[in-house]
């Protein structure tokens, strides 16, 4: 009885579901399909065509000139390098990250890059990382840079929007013709709270914090600006309970006994904004991005976060961590004094309904975040991630086509960096037009690949404005037509006679070359793809944006500007010569019979024309 208890497991497997297995188990499928798109966020995905057109349209300057000059060409390791060499301003500063946002810069919406400047004393020679610099003076970060995603001078170096320390100390905005932007300006513009790791400092004591340097004037170090916090970040040092406390806390007696520290002394900790988000909600999964943003003369971080179950039913579990997850929460963090305050971003999720229940003084509706400030919510890139990974598989509704795997999909490669080596494309923002919508806006997009192909088959997208936000929207390719994926692009470009004689001549032997990201811009009903190309010494961290190669579907150009490769690839698509066009004339008279003679010796010299192309094309090879 118990070995037949223990083999009836078995003997019904192989006896009687596998010879009917979708019949068997069709409804465990389906009810799989069903409850993961739900557990996901799929369910709500709404699908729309795409006809992926061969030709740009020549109105492509006038109709989409925004989402043009949004292309971005700066893809953050390189211009994170390039703001450590030129923007750090002092050996003690950092850039952490470089992030993506949006902002109106002389009256147009401009994708912009931006890095905050955060203090690293461990970056301060030994012999000056003593108790009172590391933990009262260097305390804080000062300031930003912040540049578009498209500009770039005849040196190769970013132009930007924001930059240096000035004396007066507030960071200004202005655009590219030098115009203020006087309600981007930042007066308060230190970090306290940040994306640094520094344990702790004390603040407000008999030491002056080094606040920003001055610029010198004829060679001559600038003065160097002190600074006393003011803000309500941080617990008083009032008495020797609390000093010993924490000298306890961080095994640093020098908190009990260094004469520096008077009452109304603060100790700052929890700096590091992911870490103090998590003491407050650790129920809540962070996104590994937060980002600054410039809100009312002052620096204000914004943190995703998300509520998740390992608990849903019948939902296919992601990398075995959770089965259901919703970006239900934007935590809001001040740089200054550290203040957080949390905004329920989906209402329609269940724990977080239940979370607000429980803690009804910590979460607080969307619609009480300042507007200026809503304006930079985004479609966070951790959970569209997830989402893209699991519409590769669940995009299949039918039980039938994905019990047998009929149209599984994929994340297309590129070639990336100095090496060139295959990686999986990452989600990118762009400012565009959504086809069938006049107004541009900020959307998250990823590419897809059917599985085992390099062809692409649609693409997904993820609003941020408005009333548009957290909407997602899938575009598919028509069926019967090839669509150029990124790295047939990528090997088109490398087969181009021009651009492969570019990089032989100039990546050589004391330089070399970085291939960027390959984006895909769904633009006017067609494609275009656009691919920076850096130049950096060897030895020497400072890459030069110095080219940007675009295709069509038909052609290839480098250029030096989107704007010049775009109406190259026009102009080659304008002076093509269709074959099918040409017809041939049946001898019916004479008249015919000379309109063909006419037509023959023209196409006659066309050929010739050919034939001196490609044997001038051949020398050059």
């Amino acid at each position: 009885y118990i070995l037949l208890l223990l083999l009836w497991p078995t003997i019904t497997q192989r006896f009687s579901v596998t010879p009917n297995e979708y019949v068997k188990e069709k409804n465990y499928i389906a009810n799989n399909i069903e409850f993961t798109r739900k557990a996901y966020g799929l369910d709500k995905i709404e699908e729309s065509y795409f006809p992926a057109n061969s030709k740009i349209p020549s109105s492509i300057f006038i109709d989409h000139s925004e989402t043009l000059n949004n292309i971005r060409l700066w893809d953050h390791k390189p211009l994170k390098d390039v703001y450590t060499q030129t923007q750090l301003i002092r050996p003690y500063y950092d850039f952490k990250d470089v992030d993506v946002d949006r902002y109106i810069i002389d009256g147009k919406y401009r994708q912009v890059m931006l890095a905050t400047r955060e203090v690293a004393p461990e970056k301060l020679d030994e012999d000056k990382q003593t108790w009172v610099n590391v933990f009262l003076q260097y305390t804080h970060g000062y300031g930003l840079a912040m540049s578009p995603v498209n500009s770039f001078d005849s040196q190769g170096k970013p132009y930007f929007y924001a930059k240096d320390i000035p004396s007066d100390g507030v960071i200004k905005v202005r655009s590219l013709n030098g115009k203020l932007q006087e309600n981007l300006s930042v007066e308060n513009p230190r970090i306290y709270y940040g994306e640094s790791i520094t344990p702790y400092v004390i603040v407000n004591t008999k030491t002056m914090e080094v606040d920003y340097q001055e610029k010198g004037k004829e060679g001559k170090e600038g003065v160097l600006k002190r600074h006393n916090y003011k803000g309500k970040g941080g617990v008083l040092l009032s008495n020797f309970l609390i000093k010993f406390v924490y000298a306890w806390k961080f095994s640093d007696i020098n908190l009990m006994i260094s004469d520096e520290i008077h009452p109304d002394s603060k100790i700052q900790y929890h700096r590091n904004i992911q870490d103090r988000v998590t003491k407050l909600v650790p129920f809540l999964e962070l996104d590994s991005d937060p980002y600054i943003v410039l809100h009312d003369g002052k620096l204000k971080w914004i943190q995703d976060a998300y509520t998740f179950s390992n608990n849903f039913p019948y939902s296919e579990p992601f990398e075995g961590k959770f089965n259901y997850i919703r970006n239900s929460v934007k935590a809001v963090i001040d740089a200054y004094d550290g203040t957080v305050k949390f905004y329920v971003a989906d209402n329609s999720d269940p724990l977080i309904d239940t979370y607000s229940k429980i803690f009804p003084n910590i979460f607080r509706p969307l619609s009480e975040m300042p507007p200026d400030l809503r304006e930079h919510i985004r479609y966070p890139i951790d959970i569209f991630k997830i989402q893209s990974n699991k519409y590769l598989e669940y995009h299949m509704q039918d039980s039938q086509i994905f019990y047998n795997n009929e149209d599984l999909w994929n994340i297309p490669q590129e070639k990336f960096g100095q090496s060139a080596e295959l990686q999986k494309v990452e989600p990118y923002y762009l400012i565009m037009n959504l086809p069938g919508n006049k107004d541009t806006e900020f959307v998250l997009l990823s590419p897809f690949t059917p599985n085992q192909r390099k062809n692409l088959i649609g693409w997904l997208a993820g609003r941020s404005d408005g009333d548009h936000y957290g909407k997602l929207i899938a575009y598919n390719f028509p069926k019967d037509l090839t669509i150029y994926g990124t790295e047939q692009i990528e090997a088109r470009m490398d087969n181009d006679p021009m651009i492969s004689e570019w990089f032989t001549l100039r990546c050589q032997e004391g330089s070399f070359c970085i291939r960027g990201n390959l984006l895909v811009i769904p633009i006017a009903d067609t494609l275009l793809y656009a691919e920076p190309i850096y130049m950096q010494a060897e030895g020497v961290d400072l890459p030069e944006l110095k080219k940007v190669v675009l295709a069509s579907a038909d052609h290839v150009i480098m250029a030096d500007s989107v704007e010049e490769g775009v109406k190259a690839l026009i102009e080659k698509q304008s002076n093509e010569i269709q074959i099918g066009d040409i017809k041939v004339i049946p001898e019916v008279d004479d008249s015919a019979k000379g309109i063909s003679d006419v037509l023959s010796k023209k196409i006659e010299n066309l050929l010739e024309d050919i034939k001196l192309i490609l044997e001038e094309l051949n020398q050059v090879k």
